[in-house]
């Protein structure tokens, strides 16, 4: 073999190894990225934070659920986008952000712009959560929600000698208070000393999070015989918002005792105070509701 067939063979070799080499090189810093990407950690403060993005034909919504280091839930409205295309999306893109934890996702073929909105609201919220800031609009429904609870707790505060002495006026009672993304109903049916029954409706509240949380509060409440529930943790302005209509209609049902008792010692004594009373009773598929109006000595 001739030291020039060798020089080539040599040299041919030489560009090979120095192929693979760079080759190598080349995939190890792409796995290197790769992996620190994918092992970042998150440091969150433990919460539900929602925000929003401009998508083709609605304001797209993303909320997500947070512990310290990870998303652990996440809701997508997208049901204001484009019948068939964007708002169909929903399911897909919650599946990614969990998969990823973070905004890198690839959204959706074919809905361009609202997968687009998902990462611009998502990159928003991991911001906030990442911050513990809530959005303006969560800021100040909390700070409502807490004011009325307040209201509603002094209220029922001052009822309570009144109904621990008289009990309740047998009745269901009504009452609401402002959630997160809806006005939260509740309603109390009670007998002279105890609630016996309760409906609370969170349908207008957040997909996954609050209007899934009416099962649990309904069962603290009938288990406490009291407002005062712990609610379900990552739906906070939700619960809050339960806890303050309940105890709203427990105080009108209080307060609704405290009134009754000077009504019937009037009537024992062959006097009425003159108006009109209202109170309603379960009957086999509904509340039976009877209005009396009196004057001072008869029912008219």
């Amino acid at each position: 073999m001739s030291r020039e067939s060798i020089s080539r063979e040599t040299f041919i070799k030489g560009v090979a190894a120095g192929a693979v080499v760079a080759a190598s090189l080349g995939t190890l810093r792409l796995v290197d990225y790769s992996t620190a990407d994918k092992a970042k950690k998150h440091s969150f403060v433990p919460g539900t934070y929602t925000s929003s993005a401009a998508g083709i034909e609605s304001d797209v919504k993303v909320s997500i659920t947070v512990d310290e280091k990870s998303i652990t839930d996440v809701a997508v409205d997208v049901s204001g986008e484009t019948a068939g295309i964007g708002a169909e999306i929903g399911n897909a893109v919650i599946e990614q952000i969990l998969a990823a934890q973070t905004p890198d996702i690839d959204g959706v073929a074919g809905a361009t712009v609202t997968s687009q909105a998902v990462r611009d609201a998502l990159t928003d919220a991991i911001a906030r959560a990442e911050a513990g800031e809530a959005d303006p609009e969560t800021e100040a429904v909390t700070e409502a929600a807490e004011t009325a609870a307040e209201a509603v707790t002094e209220a029922a505060a001052g009822d309570a000698g009144a109904s621990a002495a008289t009990g309740y006026v047998p009745g269901t009672y009504s009452a609401s208070a402002k959630g997160i993304e809806s006005d939260v109903k509740v309603d109390i049916t009670v007998d002279e000393a105890s609630i016996t029954d309760v409906a609370v409706d969170v349908s207008g509240e957040t997909a996954g999070i609050g209007a899934d949380i009416g099962d649990t509060v309904i069962e603290q409440i009938l288990a406490a015989q009291s407002a005062q529930i712990d609610g379900v943790a990552g739906a906070t302005i939700t619960s809050d918002a339960v806890k303050a209509a309940a105890a709203d209609a427990l105080a009108q049902a209080g307060a609704g005792a405290a009134e009754a008792a000077p009504a019937e010692e009037a009537a024992a004594a062959g006097g009425y105070t003159p108006g009109t009373y209202s109170a309603s009773a379960k009957g086999i598929e509904s509340d039976v509701k009877v209005d009396i109006t009196v004057d001072e000595s008869s029912i008219t």
